[in-house]
């Protein structure tokens, strides 16, 4: 009678040769598979790092598949934090360092560990993070890129860029951030009313955050003052709003103060008005020296806000003949 179990059939005298053992997590790991490695629980993070690992590929799947989890704990075990990977939003574009992935995605937990392990951080990577709404990572990012780097092609910062572009949500949101309303070049102040074809109501709201933010509204750019530039660029607007925050509109731009440039045609007669309104000055001959005697509308007008500014200094009475053509 048959014994059991029965000895194993054999072909010849031979016994078959036995079934390889299932692979083990490490091994999985080496064969770059994250989907089967991530279904073991791999209780010590040492067995991954005791395999000859392909780091690279295993980011690559985990960044693909958008395994967070798996990316930690590769980078934990020893994977290069400076690894390129494909761009999430543009994986034809070509690959990014995976720090800037991490940036894009704004995970947090993910940059923090990054740096944490050497990745290194770039401007243009908290730069991109900011643009897709993620300030807790801007905020991370700024501990190791101060956030009022320059860019290297712009040579504008994000306090700057965000000002010229009239972007009022972006200003208020990077002074939450700390970034400094001062600059070493053209301050913030005077970047927000510099596009002739910006929007008056975002001007007016970015340069007032930047006021309040505790701008210098007296600090400005080779020799002119916000207020002079402003009434340069004949910016009405930007005129207006200074003279109201306390610009000195007898500022000095080198030796001669701003109502001097304003004499000249080029500078609208409504802020060369406002500007006498609000206590700016010149000599009576030297005014009407750089006005001129011209008969043009500019002139006579400019001739007449002139005049009526320094009779009212004196208090005597205006004379007609004084300024009409």
């Amino acid at each position: 009678m048959a014994q059991f179990p029965l000895p194993p059939l054999t072909i010849g005298g031979t016994a078959p040769p036995p079934a390889p053992p299932p692979p083990s997590p490490p091994r999985l790991a080496a064969l770059g598979s994250v989907r089967e490695i991530s279904a073991y629980d791999v209780p010590r993070l040492a067995d991954l790092c005791l395999a000859k690992i392909n780091f690279v590929e295993l980011l690559e799947d985990a960044c693909g598949v958008g395994d967070i989890g798996m990316i930690q704990k590769l980078i934990e075990c020893g994977a290069d934090p400076d690894t390129f990977v494909s761009d999430p939003f543009h994986p034809t574009a070509g690959s990014i360092p995976i720090l800037a992935y991490a940036c894009v995605l704004g995970d947090a937990a993910l940059v923090e560990g990054l740096l944490r392990h050497g990745a290194t951080p770039g401007r243009w990577m908290m730069a991109d993070a900011f643009a897709c709404g993620h300030d807790k990572v801007v905020s991370i990012m700024s501990q190791h890129v101060g956030i009022d780097t320059l860019d290297h092609r712009t040579r504008m910062s994000l306090l700057e860029t965000a000002c010229y572009l009239q972007n009022v949500h972006a200003v208020e949101r990077l002074l939450l951030l700390g970034a400094k309303v001062e600059s070493q070049g053209i301050p913030p102040l005077i970047w927000a009313f510099q596009r002739a074809e910006g929007d008056p109501l975002a001007q007016r709201q970015i340069m007032e955050r930047l006021l309040d933010a505790g701008a210098d509204i007296e600090t400005g750019h080779r020799g002119l003052t916000p207020l002079g530039l402003a009434c340069m660029s004949n910016n009405i607007e930007a005129v207006s709003l200074l003279l109201e925050r306390g610009a000195n509109p007898n500022a000095l731009v080198g030796h001669v103060n701003i109502l001097t440039l304003c004499c000249k045609p080029a500078v609208n007669v409504p802020i060369f008005a406002k500007l006498l309104h609000s206590g700016a000055r010149l000599p009576w001959q030297r005014g009407l020296e750089l006005i001129g005697d011209g008969d043009d509308e500019i002139s006579v007008r400019k001739r007449h806000y002139f005049i009526m500014a320094w009779h009212m200094e004196v208090n005597r009475p205006v004379q007609k003949r004084y300024y009409l053509s």
